[in-house]
């Protein structure tokens, strides 16, 4: 005695297992893939409107039958030949077969083939007693002995079960295999009516007979392939589900990470071809960490899991290694060894997006676009076996590793699924335990599993979100220790000794107030170090952003943290001075003065160096000739610009070879340097967008005004940024790429030189091209 099969039981296997179109349509590419095909071409076939389809297709039933019905096969005919779409695949060949049909019997055998879906692979193919013996046997070895043999030509083998034939029997009723292989004359053919294996009828499996057969002769008996013909199609397809299909699930189903096996497929509807772009990887210039992470298996030291996060808003990095009691405690489990090695290796890559911070202003060129790629591919880590995808991780609706979950219920960054783009690389090879589930939905779960989601989970929370929670509070504990307020107290507690000390020496010595030179620098120094304070209190409240306030002032605060502290040293030299002098006043007393005021005079300078509108007064300004440096500056790039196709030209009415000035060369060739580097960075980014675009930069010299135009013909900066660029910290650069502080610093370079540096707006454009470097006063 042995188990029965009802026939029904195929469709169990086939369409009530496969849950999406898309799936099936991945199990019959890896088909192709399996047979060693270059490439497969999958073309949706729509010739008449399918409600139309429909009905035309019951009202022959009806005459086949010989049921009552008002239908002809004449007005059917009429009908079905009056909304063929002309555009579509093949619709010649439609229009003259149902023009010579006069059987009802025919007629809807035409019928329930008018639109169709083909999958068409040049692989290896199948012979008459392939058909039979693999194709027509359900659950067949043959893959798997494919695998075990090593015997794929050096490609992997996607399939295992022998069940990926039946996902047709979800996209139509109908099918129809044309396979041969080198050196047959004819193809090998098989029709299956799936119709036939109906919840309706107990019929057993091996009641239904299907009988491949031998087909036409081929012209050229080394032409070898398949071509399954899906038809008597289940749902409506049009040209928008195929492109919303193929966006959001059939582009993922090779790795879109890499460029390896991404043109196997070739994707149709009608004769229109559907996109099936990879990710487009301007997006990861954007993400604000990336990071990654690998379990490798040492024969000697064991299983390893290793990584490293790069947090690029803060230019920050960690690795981490983790192995032996670790790991064990990650797994949970002391057979973590026994584990792990079963698991096999595996790597993981992830981008990380700060949502708020994809804006222009945050310096994200194409906003709008890079937020469309997110959108688009974010959702978690996606699963790739041999390049290819183990559906549905990593899928809108799928969060396998239970990171939003998580979110909800911790603190710091929320970090979603929508933030991430990611994926895990397997092996069929190394990664044998890992199967898929019979309906293709997931892996099946096994202790090695649970390992898997266990490393990936920690590597997500435990790794890379602790990483950002913790960097985040560092900046924030850095803000703490900046706090102006903070350091206002600390400079007067030094004014307060400073002021001691003073006074014990006038109360001491009262021959000091003939000192009026010192006394008055340590009362100048008091006065302008409390006005600085609030000069930079004053400008930290213009800035709403506390973190970029913080950033802002860090310079400024670290450098009043040193004037607080020279005001401490001032303070005991002072005390020490009282310790020598004793009971009478020294005859060397008026030297002993002269160092005190000398180093209050070091003081001083140290304050206007750190006075963000004063001169800093230690570099010197020399005979500069203007012309030499942008020659030499422009020398430097010249490489640059013929890489990018950058037109470089300087623009000068002037015979004069020279333009002298006074000035510190190094700033000048900074400040140049910082306009130029800035355009060649957004030429290059310009140009990514628009390939026809032809970049320039120009420096004009106007010798009448004295001023140096520094220009291109990029996208500019907005009306409303001009002042705004000019701040420190600001940026409209990536965040890995620009940090804020050149067009801040040139402009004080300038006003060193008692020069300006702004941008020319004359009212007429939404965005400026133009610098304007004025040496007018210089």
């Amino acid at each position: 005695m042995s188990f029965k099969i009802t026939a029904r039981t195929i469709l169990q296997l086939g369409s009530e297992l496969i849950s999406t179109d898309a799936i099936a349509f991945y199990e019959l590419i890896k088909n192709a893939f399996d047979a060693q095909s270059r490439s497969v071409e999958v073309r949706v076939v729509v010739r008449i409107d399918f409600e139309l389809l429909v009905m035309l297709k019951e009202q022959c039933s009806l005459l086949v039958e010989g049921k009552k019905t008002n239908a002809t096969i004449s007005n059917i005919i009429d009908t079905a030949l009056l909304n063929i779409n002309d555009e579509a695949h093949q619709a010649s060949e439609l229009i003259e077969e149902l023009e010579t049909i006069d059987d009802p019997i025919y007629l809807l055998s035409v019928l329930k083939k008018a639109n169709y879906i083909l999958f068409k692979d040049l692989g290896d193919g199948m012979s008459l007693k392939d058909l039979t013996d693999i194709y027509l046997t359900i659950g067949t070895r043959n893959r798997r002995k494919q695998r075990e043999e090593e015997n794929n030509k050096g490609r992997p083998i996607l399939g295992e079960k022998g069940l990926g034939r039946l996902s047709v029997m979800r996209l139509g009723e109908g099918l129809r295999v044309e396979t041969t292989q080198a050196g047959e004359k004819n193809f090998n053919e098989l029709e299956i009516d799936w119709s036939i294996f109906s919840h309706d009828s107990d019929a057993l499996l091996d009641s239904i007979k299907l009988e491949p057969k031998l087909g036409k002769v081929k012209k050229d008996v080394s032409l070898k392939g398949t071509r399954i013909f899906v038809y008597d199609l289940n749902n409506e397809w049009t040209f928008d589900k195929l492109f919303k299909i193929a966006e959001s699930e059939l582009n993922r189903f090779i790795n879109p990470f890499e460029s390896k096996n991404r043109d196997f497929i070739n994707l149709w509807f009608n004769r229109q071809t559907v996109p099936l772009p990879g990710i487009d990887k301007t997006v990861f210039d954007y993400a604000h960490a990336r990071a990654a992470a690998t379990l490798l298996i040492d024969k000697k030291d064991g299983p390893i899991f290793s990584g490293e996060i790069d947090y690029k808003s803060y230019n920050r990095q960690k690795t981490f290694s983790l192995s032996g009691t670790h790991l064990a405690g990650i797994i949970a489990s002391p057979q973590y060894r026994e584990i792990l090695e079963a698991l096999g290796p595996f790597k993981v890559e992830l981008y990380w997006f700060n949502r708020k911070l994809l804006t222009l202003k945050e310096g994200v060129f194409d906003a709008a676009n890079i937020k469309k790629l997110v959108d688009n591919w974010g959702g978690g880590l996606m699963m790739f076996r041999d390049g290819f995808r183990v559906n549905p991780y990593g899928g809108p609706d799928d969060d396998w590793l239970q990171i939003d979950k998580k979110a909800l219920s911790s603190g710091g960054y929320k970090l979603n699924r929508r933030q991430l783009i990611g994926k895990v690389e397997i092996s069929s090879a190394g990664n044998s335990v890992l199967l898929d589930q019979t309906n293709r939905e997931g892996l099946r779960d096994n202790v090695e599993k649970k390992a898997l989601v266990a490393l990936l989970q920690f590597f997500i929370w435990k790794e890379l979100k602790v990483y950002l929670d913790e960097i985040k509070e560092m900046e924030d504990e850095n803000i703490a220790a900046l706090e102006l307020d903070e350091i206002e107290e600390r400079i007067e507690k030094g004014q307060a000794d400073v002021r001691q000390a003073v006074q014990l020496l006038r109360e001491k010595y009262p021959e000091l107030e003939n000192e009026q030179d010192a006394l008055s620098i340590i009362d100048d120094v008091l006065s302008e170090s409390n006005a600085l304070v609030k000069r930079a209190k004053d400008t930290a409240s213009v800035y709403e952003d506390r973190l970029k306030t913080t950033v802002d002032l860090a310079g400024l605060g670290l450098m009043v943290d040193v004037i607080a502290h020279e005001l401490n040293r001032a303070t005991q030299h002072a005390m020490k001075t009282i310790d020598t002098l004793g009971s009478n006043l020294p005859s060397n007393l008026s030297g002993t003065m002269s160092t005190l005021r000398s180093q209050l005079k070091t003081l001083q300078t140290r304050l206007k160096v750190l006075d963000p509108l004063g001169p800093s007064g230690r570099q010197h300004k020399t005979p500069t000739d203007l012309k030499y440096l942008i020659k030499e500056i422009s020398d430097n790039h010249r490489e640059q610009f013929k890489r990018h196709h950058i037109n470089f030209s300087v623009i000068d009415n002037d015979n004069n070879p020279q333009w002298i000035v006074r000035a510190v060369p190094g700033m000048i060739i900074q400040i140049l340097e910082n306009l130029i580097s800035n355009s060649v960075y957004w030429l290059k980014q310009h140009h990514n967008i628009d390939r026809n675009f032809k970049p320039e930069i120009f420096i004009k010299v106007d010798r009448t005004n004295s001023q140096l135009l520094i220009s291109d013909n990029g996208p500019g900066i907005s009306v409303d940024k001009k002042e705004e660029v000019f701040r420190p910290f600001y940026s409209t650069k990536p965040p890995s790429v620009g940090k804020g502080l050149g067009l801040y610093i040139s402009k004080e370079q300038a006003k060193y030189h008692n020069a300006s540096l702004y941008l020319l707006d004359d009212g007429t454009k939404d965005h400026l091209n133009t610098f304007i470097f004025d040496l007018s006063k210089c």
